[in-house]
């Protein structure tokens, strides 16, 4: 067969949920887990950013009343799973369990990073400082937090730009 017209190679390299390095066995991989309700204004920002960087997730749902379950379903990849929570309503405690039991499912050869909706990983070499965590036999890390934040009434947001860059102002916490 004659090969494609380079136009057509590029729409797989602009999918964000195609990164051509994942056609490879990566090790670490890496789950994201994320508990959530009624967070349909974030969660497409949340997905697009996040799905580039996890090979998997699962979701938690505290039973929103909201369409994000519906969200996750249009804008999440394949492999991110959304699993209804035990208990009703939010409790700290009981929240934490539900997370730490849904990771322990992952197994341990996985990196496991657990997120709220609110809360948006940027880090240039994420996976490149994992698969050299793994090299040294570290088992747990710790990332540096920063608060962003931005001023709707100055600009509103865009729902086709990406959030990180709408919100740019931020605190080191």
């Amino acid at each position: 067969a004659p090969p494609l017209p380079l136009s057509e190679v590029n729409v797989l390299v602009e999918n964000p949920f195609r990164n051509l390095m994942w056609d490879f066995p990566r090790k670490p991989k890496v789950a994201l887990l994320n508990h959530f309700y009624n967070e349909q204004m974030l969660l497409p920002y949340f997905i697009n950013h996040h799905a580039p960087l996890f090979d998997e997730a699962i979701l938690l749902d505290a039973r929103s009343t909201d369409r994000s379950v519906q969200i996750i379903h249009e804008y999440a990849p394949s492999n991110w799973r959304v699993v209804p929570m035990v208990h009703e309503g939010f409790h700290a405690q009981k929240t934490d369990f539900e997370v730490a039991f849904w990771e322990a499912t992952l197994g341990p050869m996985m990196w496991k990073l657990a997120l709220t909706t609110t809360e948006f990983l940027v880090h240039p070499t994420f996976r490149d400082e994992l698969d050299a965590a793994t090299a040294l036999n570290f088992q747990s890390g710790r990332i540096r937090a920063y608060e962003m934040t931005g001023d709707d009434s100055i600009a509103p947001l865009d729902p086709l730009t990406h959030l990180v860059s709408q919100r740019s102002q931020s605190l080191a916490r």
